[in-house]
């Protein structure tokens, strides 16, 4: 499968819109940095054919370079993202250099990179934006800009800092007259009102063709709620199969994650003597009961479709999947064994 979201990268129209929005000296260093990495953040892809079993695909991946005045791909990995961001960062006077992460093997000739950012007063930190795709493109807070280029760990830039910088270029969101949040807020808010059996019933009738509200079908209404509102069809396989994997930490309870199971598979095709694209399934299972599952799939392109154990099964059988990850699963009751066989 192509990449549903195939898109240039022009980086003078970017900081073109940040100097029509904000004018050219109305941000600070450190706000002309985290709006270039939000915005980048935005438009990049994980280049999902790195994750293969033939070392000579990797390194043409890995060792590609980038024509920064003609970029005709956002699909890229940590090597081609940190550069771009470098460049970009270059083009507004800001110093800032592609580091090889200092816990990769010495040995190995594909190691992780990011980018080290150097300010005027000073301070240095990194910005390592693969890992932030998945919250950027879904307005959550990020966790790997502004940390210590040490050990990736401590941080240099406060969350009080960042989130001041945020508010500013427009990356939150208005919470209320006088507060802006991260979608992680409003997550807590929809997650409040499901809990709310009064609030949920008029909700559960007008969507659901009348239907009177049942606590035991929560875990279906919040996978609808995935469906239709969060996005995952604009985004790259690889970002939305992360970010189902955190809303299943962040979006279900303790106890509702004993009833839904999560599975994580990568295939890539292999037919006369010709490496396909690789591509990812993100699966999730609703117990309902002993003998009644929902299955729930998603893959690039698509939102999170529900679809019947037989097509499940087809689609399992059409290509050589394996499970890279899998939480709550058990091979002895319904629903998990077609993932475990």
């Amino acid at each position: 499968m192509e990449n549903s979201v195939e898109k240039k990268i022009d980086l003078d129209k970017i900081i073109n819109k940040m100097h029509q929005k904000f004018g050219e000296d109305g941000l600070s260093e450190f706000e002309k940095a985290r709006y270039l990495y939000i915005e980048l953040g935005k438009l990049f892809r994980f280049n999902m054919n790195y994750i293969t079993f033939f070392d000579l695909k990797q390194e043409d991946i890995y060792f590609k370079p980038v024509d920064f005045d003609n970029i005709e791909t956002n699909n890229w990995i940590c090597v081609q993202m940190s550069e771009i961001y470098e460049e970009a960062l270059r083009r507004v006077g800001i110093v800032a250099g592609t580091k090889t992460d200092i816990k990769a093997d010495k040995d190995y000739n594909m190691p992780h990179k990011y980018t080290v950012i150097e300010l005027a007063d000073g301070r240095e930190f990194i910005a390592d934006m693969i890992y932030d795709l998945p919250y950027i493109q879904m307005g959550l807070q990020t966790w790997n800009f502004g940390t210590n280029s040490e050990n990736g760990i401590k941080a240099v830039i406060s969350e009080e800092e960042i989130k001041e910088a945020d508010d500013k270029i427009g990356y939150t969101t208005r919470l209320s007259e006088n507060e802006k949040a991260y979608t992680e807020a409003f997550l807590e808010m929809i997650k409040d009102e499901l809990n709310n059996p009064e609030k949920m019933k008029e909700y559960v009738k007008s969507v659901y063709n009348g239907e009177e509200y049942r606590e035991e079908n929560l875990i279906g209404y919040k996978l609808d709620l995935i469906k239709h509102f969060m996005r995952l069809e604009t985004m790259g396989g690889h970002e939305g199969s992360k970010l189902l994997g955190i809303l299943y930490k962040r979006f279900f309870s303790e106890e509702e994650r004993k009833k839904l199971s999560f599975f994580l598979l990568c295939a890539e095709p292999y037919e006369n003597h010709k490496v396909g694209n690789v591509e990812k399934l993100v699966c999730y299972c609703f117990k309902r009961g002993d003998n009644d599952c929902q299955y729930y799939a998603y893959e690039e392109g698509t939102s999170l479709e529900k679809v019947d154990r037989e097509g499940l099964v087809k689609k399992l059988k059409s290509k050589p999947y394996i499970v890279l990850r899998k939480a709550n699963e058990n091979k002895e009751q319904y629903g998990d064994d077609i993932f475990l066989k």
